[in-house]
């Protein structure tokens, strides 16, 4: 809970009168209610917290107090509970302006607006912030929060030219008031504003200049808030290089970010002892602490989907589940929601070409459930949520399913990374279909001279599916050099299942040119890749086409332990098949979006 028990005490010499005890039993019964709520609320019990504090309001407490106490129930409220409109009366009570000191009624300003982006009534917040920030000119720091708080208004609401504006009113604020931190955090929130605008170079630019500065030993910050700059610094260079495919230039980024938060947890203990003195403005952190390692384990999980080291993956995703729940159980917010989902988007097509089936089957109904919980959720990841349910039903043979979803997937898709990368499952749908002219029809929509795309991941894929293309059209050599192509790529950007599915393409089409010492190299080292990643798919098919060419050379004694080991990832197969289809998540698979409002 905010404040102190302290603060409640009453000291010799004037005293504000919202604040004197009249009843000193009643004072007792405030503290121990006090306490217990903080303590219920700590062990993610927010029911019997909400109770504590509800009590308190029936005693004789003092009329600040009392607005205090109003403020944190419908914080509690708003962030562990439902109750979004009781949270609100509470919250509009604590803001009354005859009701309490400034600060109380400004931090109950800076919660309403936050509920009302919750309820999805913008227009609302920005009213209030707009007001706060005109309240709130004689105290800085919440006049500095409520400028923070409005341009992330404005920037999840994609309004970027009054999001840039009120961004640099925050940096010229800051450096008024000589706050480097906050001036550098504004910067930061600059970078993140023009990576949402996809102006990727002038973000570079701007993040290079960070790095700089946050590199000076003149900078006047704590070596936790530095850590904590960095921290955010790293997770947008990340981020905008795994949008990009750049999947190779990012590792280091990854393992920084991952040094910097063991750095903070250790800088953390250390100022708890040996506190810092902080500039006024600065008493606040970008976002709670406990997201840091959530931060780490989404672009974590997305760096080792795109290197393809899904087993990594999977054991990222074990760790991350309980440690999100755990948040959860304080309390609930946006971010943590995102972050979980974006787990999942990494995890499910991971488990899928890993042979874990009936996993996928369960991580894909926890994902549709998360999302239909939350309108906005839903409706940002409905594209998704459609493209990872026609990769199951593919992957379980139902391809009258999975051509429905990607359909779906199709007509929803807002971006033309998302169009790009439906048009290509559709493709691998059409080819497993055996449906030859269809594929060939979604292979014209992305030819390399009709779509662009910055993201090496996605020019790749093409690239394989141009090279496919040529294969099936008996065009070998025209595969040959489209296939290279497409290697060179995944070689360049460390994108290891793209470059196993070329060599496996590649060896179909040697096999097809009649160079058999050629499949067996090429077919061993897509096997040896595969096998690292894991990708189950890729493994039985090099498995397949070293039996027959062993066949044709006459080393059946290679051909039979190739033979032997298909069959054990062929039982395998099946064994999962049959717990897919035993399982009480099957019908997930139908989902749409009107199956949520019935």
């Amino acid at each position: 809970m905010d404040g102190t028990h302290g603060q409640y005490a009453q000291p010799s010499g004037w005293q504000d009168p919202g604040s004197i005890w009249t009843d000193a039993r009643h004072y007792e019964l405030y503290l121990a209610l006090l306490g217990l709520a903080e303590s219920f609320r700590s062990q993610g019990q927010p029911e019997a917290a909400y109770t504590c504090l509800v009590a308190i309001t029936g005693l004789a407490v003092p009329y600040n107090i009392n607005a205090r106490i109003h403020c944190e129930i419908g914080k509690l409220l708003l962030r562990q509970s439902s109750s979004v409109d009781v949270a609100k009366q509470y919250l509009s009570q604590a803001a009354q302006p005859s009701s309490a000191l400034e600060n109380i009624k400004l931090d109950a300003a800076s919660c309403l607006a936050e509920l009302c982006i919750l309820q999805g009534n913008t227009q609302q917040a920005r009213n209030i912030l707009h007001g706060a920030i005109e309240q709130s000119q004689h105290s800085p720091y919440w006049q500095c929060n409520f400028i923070l708080q409005l341009a992330k208004v404005f920037l999840h609401g994609q309004d970027f030219t009054v999001a840039s504006q009120i961004i640099a009113l925050g940096e010229s604020f800051s450096l008024r008031h000589q706050a480097q931190y906050l001036n550098i955090l504004f910067q930061l929130t600059r970078a993140q504003l023009s990576l949402r605008q996809k102006q990727i170079q002038t973000a570079s630019v701007l993040l290079t200049e960070i790095q700089t500065s946050l590199s000076n030993p003149a900078l006047v910050v704590s070596p936790l808030q530095r850590e904590e700059l960095r921290f955010y610094q790293l997770s947008l260079d990340c981020l905008w290089r795994l949008a990009l495919g750049k999947v190779k230039s990012v590792r280091p980024y990854i393992q920084s970010l991952q040094t910097t938060l063991e750095t903070m947890g250790q800088l953390r203990t250390a100022a708890s002892s040996n506190p810092f003195t902080f500039h006024p403005l600065e008493k606040f952190c970008f976002v709670p602490a406990d997201i840091f390692p959530a931060l780490t384990f989404a672009l974590s999980a997305q760096f080792f989907g795109m290197i393809g080291h899904h087993d990594k993956l999977d054991r990222l995703f074990q760790r991350s589940v309980p440690y999100l729940n755990s948040l959860d159980a304080l309390q609930q917010t946006p971010l943590q929601s995102a972050l979980r989902t974006a787990m999942y988007q990494q995890v499910i097509p991971a488990s899928l070409t890993s042979g874990r089936s009936n996993q996928a089957l369960n991580e894909v109904s926890q994902y549709v459930t998360a999302c239909a919980k939350d309108p906005k959720l839903l409706a940002a990841h409905k594209g998704q949520i459609h493209v990872l349910l026609g990769l199951c039903a593919m992957q379980f043979g139902y391809l009258e399913v999975a051509e429905s979803q990607l359909n779906m997937a199709y007509r929803s898709s807002s971006s033309n990374e998302m169009l790009i990368s439906v048009n290509l499952n559709l493709a691998m749908l059409y080819f497993r279909a055996q449906r030859f002219q269809d594929l060939l029809v979604v292979a014209q929509r992305i030819r390399p001279e009709v779509v662009t795309t910055e993201n090496a991941g996605l020019r790749c894929a093409v690239a394989v599916l141009q090279g496919f293309v040529a294969f099936i059209e008996r065009r070998g050599m025209d595969a040959k050099m489209l296939l290279r192509n497409s290697l060179q790529i995944s070689n360049e950007e460390d994108l290891n299942q793209l470059m196993a599915v070329s060599l496996m393409l590649m060896a179909k089409n040697c096999s097809a040119l009649g160079e058999y010492h050629d499949v067996v190299k090429v077919a061993k080292t897509a096997y040896d890749l595969a096998e690292k990643i894991p990708d189950q798919t890729i493994q039985m098919s090099a498995l397949t086409s070293l039996s027959e060419v062993y066949g044709m050379l006459g080393d059946f004694a290679s051909q039979s332990s190739a033979v032997a080991i298909l069959n054990r990832f062929t039982q395998k197969d099946n064994q999962e098949m049959l717990l897919v289809q035993q399982s009480p998540n099957l019908n997930i698979l139908q989902w749409t979006e009107e199956t949520v409002s019935r």
